[in-house]
């Protein structure tokens, strides 16, 4: 893999850590809830022999900074201002389940930076989801609040979500030390990320970028 270039930079109110290597065409690599840039070491590695590969930690994961309670923030402004200090004028973004919906807000809010949009195991934020689903997931800030944190990520982990994953042991180990790093911030504090209105769901027929 060529040579990897990281460090920290100062956005939107915030410090966000991210990684990049390669040359050519650029490409965003966003994380999944609970996890931080090393769930693409494969693909960065991979990816970077043919791109300019660029990965990050989400504000409040990782080695990026936690948001400040009370104070609204946006993960689209965030990447924005991140791809600017790189001098990204377009890229196409590729977003794991809750780094998918990070990527269709950014879309939406900044369509002429997308170049195209790969969305995997993502939720479209104003989609309503199943009972079931909304009942565990939300059980999990209860579990962390009423329980420990640790308690919390545990029953992540052993939840539906990860049930195949889980029944590989390279697969499970990588999830276990990934999850198990996280800080739990978002489990026990309230998140005032901006929402968009009228919400992705609705506008997603506004997406031009091949998707």
């Amino acid at each position: 893999m060529s040579s990897v270039e990281s460090g920290y930079v100062d956005v939107n109110d915030t410090t966000i850590y991210y990684e990049i290597a390669g040359e050519g065409d650029p490409i965003v690599l966003v994380h999944g809830f609970t996890l931080d840039t090393r769930m693409w070491d494969d693909q960065f590695t991979e990816f970077s022999k043919r791109y300019r590969v660029i990965r990050y930690d989400v504000r409040g994961f990782g080695k990026s900074s936690v948001p400040e309670e009370g104070k609204p923030y946006s993960h689209s402004r965030d990447l924005k201002e991140l791809l600017d200090h790189l001098n990204i004028k377009k890229t196409c973004v590729i977003g794991l389940s809750m780094g998918g919906s990070l990527a269709i807000n950014f879309t939406l809010e900044y369509p002429d930076c997308v170049s195209s949009l790969i969305t995997v195991d993502s939720v479209v934020n104003g989609y309503r989801l199943t009972s079931d689903f909304r009942e565990w997931f939300f059980s999990l800030f209860d579990i962390a609040r009423e329980s420990s944190v640790e308690s919390a990520k545990e029953a992540f982990m052993n939840g539906a979500l990860f049930g195949s994953a889980m029944k590989n042991s390279l697969v499970a180990d990588r999830l276990r030390g990934l999850i198990g790093s996280y800080s739990g911030w978002r489990f026990v504090n309230d998140d005032p990320q901006e929402s968009l209105d009228p919400s992705p769901n609705d506008r997603l027929r506004e997406m031009r970028a091949r998707t």
